[in-house]
């Protein structure tokens, strides 16, 4: 019946879990992807490689990949900050995986074993049922009925998704400067793009993909292999728990919580590293950064180190969603290339204690992003967040009756 509030069924979470299996573990190949840079950068960099390569060379490894367009389309609002929580957990799992296998096979040997795993992955990709809001966006309304039924939609459910689909626009996606003037367009763009900038800044990214050479630096003898893979661990573990659990509360509350917890213990460990910036060996408590790293990182899986990725699916409108998706991921793409390829640049001129400052500061912004810049989309529908940045505050009706013949055959 239509007025009827959805019922998030068991079979529904299961058939969406199918239905997006494929989407999830694309997160994983890019955590992979990302861990391959650092499994490369360890081998390659010994002196008895095959492919010797320099400290400016190490910079142009690595590679990224995302599914969260498509996870957000599909998935209920109740369902999607739980799912979209798990996308980060599966990146880490692919970063972890990949630290392991560091520690047992050469590159060759991985390499190859990536490259069949991500032959099947595209095989399977063939299976995959489409998004309802692509499909509708087509103009293929009763295809699109059929896989809300298929992802196990309440009558209820398909009712409303269809009808918010026909309030809004929905012609054929395409991007002008007309489109991106609208405050629909820009707002969402600006935001994620200084989130984006903001994330990369805090470092978390950046120790990913030079994980061995960043532990390294920081003056303990520790085997930096040995430590990357703890980290590894450590990472997946805090996404699994602390990372899903904060990722299915107030997007602006768990901002701010990453942000300031992160600040704390890199700020302790600017302490330790500019206090024994003179001693390049045999520090006391070496212990204590990595610990205040560990602790870092932690914290930065709450909430600043995956939303970034995860909230493009959920901001845009759906008739730019694909594109402006595209634009947001491309534009972070280029900020986070230009951080891997001048890390190096700027740990020769501000030294680690700098560095770290520079993660800390950028920690403590943001905390205050998420306060004051941050739009709220937990338990929100894609089009009630659609009409938060028009300003309007209206409610969609749910006791429209839409009169789709199919849903009821």
């Amino acid at each position: 019946m239509a007025g009827e509030p959805e019922i998030i069924t068991w079979s529904c979470w299961l058939r969406t879990v199918v239905a997006g299996i494929t989407a999830l573990f694309l997160l994983a190949f890019a955590g992979m992807n990302n861990g391959a840079s650092n499994l490369l950068l360890s081998q390659l960099t010994k002196k008895d490689s095959l492919i010797p390569i320099s400290q400016d060379q190490e910079s142009w490894v690595g590679f990224e990949a995302c599914a969260v367009v498509y996870l957000a389309e599909i998935c209920a609002t109740e369902q999607r900050s739980i799912v979209l929580a798990w996308l980060r957990a599966l990146f880490s799992a692919g970063v972890l995986l990949v630290e392991v296998i560091n520690t047992c096979v050469s590159w060759p040997v991985a390499c190859l074993g990536f490259s069949l795993a991500a032959f099947a992955f595209a095989i399977a990709e063939l299976f995959v049922p489409e998004s309802p809001a692509w499909l509708f966006r087509q103009g293929k309304e009763e295809a699109a009925v059929k896989n809300l039924q298929r992802l196990g939609r309440s009558q209820a459910g398909v009712h409303l998704e269809i009808e918010t689909l026909r309030q809004r626009e929905s012609s054929t996606e395409s991007l002008s400067w007309r489109t991106f003037l609208k405050p629909t367009v820009w707002k969402p763009f600006v935001i994620l793009a200084v989130f984006h900038v903001i994330q990369l800044s805090t470092g978390c990214d950046v120790i990913i993909f030079y994980q061995v050479d960043f532990l390294a630096s920081l003056g303990t003898t520790y085997d930096p292999v040995s430590v990357s893979v703890a980290l590894s661990t450590v990472r997946f573990l805090s996404n699994i728990t602390v990372g899903v659990y904060t990722n299915s509360i107030s997007r602006k509350l768990s901002t701010a919580i990453s942000g300031f917890c992160m600040a704390v213990p890199l700020a302790g460990a600017v302490i330790y590293e500019y206090h024994y910036r003179c001693v390049p060996c045999d520090r006391p408590v070496q212990w204590l950064p990595l610990t205040f790293i560990f602790a870092y990182l932690v914290a930065a899986e709450f909430a600043v180190n995956c939303l970034p990725g995860t909230m493009v699916g959920e901001l845009y409108p759906l008739s730019v969603r694909g594109t402006m998706s595209g634009a947001t991921h491309f534009a972070a793409h280029c900020s986070y290339f230009a951080y891997v390829k001048f890390y190096f640049a700027c740990l020769r001129v501000l030294k680690i204690h700098g560095i770290l400052f520079v993660f800390a500061a950028s920690s403590f912004l943001a905390g205050l992003f998420g306060i004051y810049i941050l739009p709220e989309t937990h338990g929100k529908s894609l089009v009630e967040v659609e009409r938060g940045f028009e300003g309007k505050t209206q409610e969609i009706d749910q006791n429209i009756v839409v009169p789709l013949s199919s849903i009821n055959s």
